[in-house]
């Protein structure tokens, strides 16, 4: 199996794709339309079939990433054609990997609100539960959510081993720019029982830190289940969400 990474593909930090917690500045402190958000977003759901009305609330959202973004820093993907394709398609793209229906699901790590947001759009019948363990990006979000009217979003401030040692047991936890796959499956270890699958989006690294990952992966720590692979409409091409199976599972687990 292999996860090359595709010609001409721009180098991007961890695994292809932008960090939650970006090194430097946004690149520009000019901030685009809503309605430029809106245009560039309307072409991504045209293009995917989906229903254009969503670009409404995307664009919204954008909107108030980039304007909450110079003081805050919450991400460095700032354009219309950035934010249409590496934020809400790309979100999009993972949530069509996973089996949503009815799901409880924890955006773990979640910063701007991605993968999260679009992801509770693609399934209403999901509960999405949006964590990061920095306050402020919480408190944006729980004021972004009260514009967007979602019912089936929330947002919650803490580190994900403490939420989920709080909540309901989680059929999905979602990963996103987070950590590399040992990271990740390491700092979910010790909640492991409460979760149903971990789903990892990952770029060009997945083969190696699937590797680096060998020790958590044994039947009392996490099974990987599969590696759905999903595209990108621009240069980027190709991403994978790596699915595990967490060891003890709760029975509700999405399966």
């Amino acid at each position: 199996m292999s996860y090359g990474r595709n010609e001409g593909a721009e180098d991007r930090p961890e695994d292809g794709r932008e960090s939650q917690e970006p090194h430097g500045p946004p690149r520009s402190t000019e901030i685009p339309s809503e309605g430029e958000y809106r245009t560039a977003i309307s072409a991504v759901l045209q293009r995917l079939g989906l229903p254009e009305r969503w670009s409404e609330p995307f664009a919204r959202h954008a909107r108030l990433v980039a304007e909450t973004n110079l003081g805050l820093n919450l991400t460095r993907l700032i354009s219309p054609a950035e934010v249409a394709e590496l934020q809400v398609e790309d979100s999009i793209g993972i949530a069509g990997c996973l089996p949503l229906a009815g799901a409880h699901v924890l955006d773990l790590g979640t910063g701007a609100g991605y993968p999260g947001i679009p992801m509770a759009y693609v399934e209403p019948s999901a509960q999405v539960l949006l964590v990061d363990a920095r306050r402020k990006k919480v408190e944006f979000l729980q004021r972004t959510l009260a514009q967007l009217e979602r019912g089936n979003l929330e947002a919650r401030w803490g580190r994900a081993e403490q939420v989920l040692s709080e909540v309901d047991p989680c059929d999905i936890v979602v990963a996103r720019a987070v950590g590399s796959v040992a990271a990740v499956l390491q700092l979910l270890r010790p909640v492991r029982h409460r979760i149903g699958l971990v789903a990892l989006a990952k770029g060009p690294r997945l083969e190696t830190e699937l590797e680096e990952a060998k020790s958590l992966l044994t039947p009392s720590l996490f099974r990987l289940r599969s590696v759905e692979e999903y595209a990108l409409g621009g240069q980027d091409g190709r991403r994978w969400v790596a699915l595990f199976e967490p060891a003890g599972r709760p029975p509700k687990a999405a399966r």
